[in-house]
């Protein structure tokens, strides 16, 4: 082989290496940049979810209580609104909360879905008479469950860098 020849693929090598080697290392940090951007976000949304959750249910206990202590007839607690104003912000933080829940979730995933029909189910137990429904803290206990769910799923996600 003549020295000319060597040279020659000695440089084209050194050329691919040059092209290709950048080209490699973009496409690893995208890749990296991606994964860390979706973990990060991710992260939020848990710990999003997990706060939503828990006022949730506080929420829920109040109503709860401020039903229990209601004279008269419940109606959805209308009587409660008509006798104290006051109460008002609580019933409306209640159903912003459920509902920023419900955007945080997708009603695709089965798991989602569950956790919107629960929650569901305890703000419909809340609108019915103390004496007929069925004690708020099972229905707390399955909204935090089947919040777990979700959570972990999401956590596993995280782990995975996917």
């Amino acid at each position: 082989m003549s020295p000319v020849w060597v040279s020659f693929v000695a440089a084209c090598t050194a050329l691919v290496a040059s092209i290709c080697g950048p080209l490699v290392t973009l496409a690893i940090t995208r890749r990296q940049f991606r994964s860390n951007v979706l973990s990060v976000n991710r992260e939020k949304w848990i710990a999003t979810l997990r706060e939503m959750t828990a006022e949730l249910i506080s929420l829920a206990a109040a109503v709860d209580v401020v039903r229990r202590r209601s004279a008269g007839d419940w109606k959805g607690g209308r009587d409660a609104l008509a006798a104290d104003v006051a109460h008002l912000a609580k019933f409306e933080r209640l159903v912003l909360v459920r509902w920023n829940i419900r955007l945080l979730l997708n009603a695709e995933e089965p798991a989602h879905a569950e956790l919107i029909e629960t929650i569901d189910a305890m703000v419909a137990a809340l609108q019915q008479d103390p004496d007929r429904a069925q004690p708020l803290l099972d229905y707390s206990n399955a909204v935090a469950a089947t919040a777990r769910v979700v959570i972990r799923a999401a956590w596993q996600r995280v782990k995975a860098g996917t």
